[in-house]
């Protein structure tokens, strides 16, 4: 059969999570505080504006109370690092884009995300010297994002580029709370539900691939889910159906999307995206559309999946190759999402569950070790149930024994005592401590 092992995905996540926090970057004397692409800590190595703002959302939607001091310092550096044109704020830039003559020039997309971040933590710079600075960061840096829309309603990395549907997203995730989605139904909507390809799936630019993907698609239907359900309820029936079907028939191995993009010398860069984070992160947020079984090849994929080219990564349950760390910024926080469904897809079983009739783990194989633990644990679920039958016809017996042949009213009142006492006892130890114990490791 295979058994989903809870205990041991757990512990990839719990590896990953310490990798992150391991590589958290922080200079007091420079004010740089923050995570870079790749995890890389080196010396002289300066935090990065969309790893910082992907994976800070991360620890805070955790509630770790390390991240807690540390927010405000991060939210800060984010600050100062935004660029601007003649006095006026614009946006965030990506490393990789920047033109030959070293000029800083901003990312529409980098933007879009760190402007997400800072309006989700606001609050923790209210009634500080910095709140000012925030609410001016987010008011220029959304007035910056709308200007580089395109006349079709869409947006590109940058002035130069075409319409990106990952982009276009990222950007509507940013400004539809800040402005409302009245302002972008008419083109913003308009575009995505016409980049739509027949089989229900979207891909990286309009009408620039025959087909689409899992994560333009997956994309897309988190956007038209949170904010136009009303009016593209045909679109998303159609691209669950396509996501459904690929589910069901079997998810391809490599999970990275690759896309080509001019930076701003019109030199071709690689941009890529990993396809099952974001269909987790769509899942989770679309839980009743989809079954248990289908949660559970998604994760089995997003843990074990090989990526081919540049962000080469598998998750491993310890990460010690350097190599394989380029793009786990971007894979991590979707592991929030996929992280607390856990706990509901483990209903049924605290330890595991079965899906079918071969014997391998999902995304392991069943080591002897891993089978005979499994086996013991059942073995000692039998015993607790056994020890019930067999105690409770003693019980009853010696409680009759005592009332109809010794016949002392004081000897059975003394049994009866005693044995509701090791009745709740044995009750707190089969089903309340278990419970206890369950809870106090969820906390922690």
């Amino acid at each position: 059969m295979i058994v989903i092992d809870r205990a041991r995905l757990e512990a990839i996540y719990r590896n990953a999570d310490e990798e992150l926090r391991n590589s958290y970057i922080q200079y007091a004397g420079k004010g740089e505080y923050g995570w870079r692409n790749g995890l890389k800590r080196e010396p002289g190595v300066s935090p990065g504006a969309t790893a910082t703002a992907l994976i800070l959302n991360y620890f805070v939607s955790r509630s770790d109370l390390w991240i807690a001091k540390e927010v405000p310092r991060i939210l800060n550096y984010l600050l100062q690092i935004q660029l601007e044109d003649n006095g006026k704020k614009t946006g965030w830039e990506v490393m990789s884009l920047k033109p030959a003559s070293g000029s800083r020039i901003p990312s529409v997309d980098v933007t879009a995300i760190v402007i997400n971040t800072l309006c989700k933590h606001i609050r923790w710079l209210e009634s500080t010297p910095f709140q000012k600075n925030m609410e001016r960061a987010i008011r220029e840096g959304s007035q910056w994002l709308l200007a580089q829309r395109s006349g079709g309603g869409a947006w590109g990395i940058h002035k130069n580029d075409m319409n990106r549907i990952f982009v276009t997203c990222n950007v509507l995730n940013a400004l539809i709370p800040l402005m409302g989605q009245e302002r972008f139904t008419h083109d913003s909507l308009t575009f995505l539900m016409r980049a739509q390809y027949a089989d229900g799936s979207w891909g990286d630019t309009q009408g620039n691939n025959a087909t689409g993907d899992i994560y333009h698609t997956a994309k897309v239907l988190n956007v038209l889910e949170a904010y136009f359900a009303n009016d593209a309820q045909d679109n998303i029936q159609k691209g669950i159906r396509y996501l459904k079907n690929i589910i069901d028939s079997g998810l391809p191995e490599r999970s990275n999307i690759e896309e080509k993009i001019p930076d701003c010398n019109g030199n071709s860069k690689s941009y890529y995206h990993d396809a099952y984070s974001e269909l987790l992160a769509l899942m989770q947020n679309t839980q009743d559309r989809w079954s248990k079984e289908q949660h559970f090849k998604v994760l089995d994929k997003f843990i074990s999946s090989k990526s081919v080219g540049n962000g080469d990564l598998k998750f491993y349950e310890t990460i010690t190759d350097q190599s394989k760390k380029k793009q786990i910024w971007l894979l991590i926080p979707a592991a929030t999402q996929s992280y607390g469904m856990i706990g509901k897809l483990f209903s049924d079983s605290r330890e595991s569950i079965c899906l079918s009739d071969d014997e391998k783990m999902l995304g392991f194989d069943l080591n002897e070790a891993d089978k005979k633990r499994l086996r013991g644990k059942g073995r000692r679920h039998w015993a607790v149930y056994l020890a019930w039958a067999a105690g409770v016809p003693a019980f009853l017996a010696l409680l009759a024994f005592q009332i109809f042949i010794v016949g002392t009213k004081e000897t059975a009142n003394s049994i009866v005592s005693n044995a509701i006492w090791v009745m709740l006892t044995a009750f707190a130890t089969t089903y309340v401590l278990p419970k206890i114990r369950t809870k106090w490791g969820e906390k922690k």
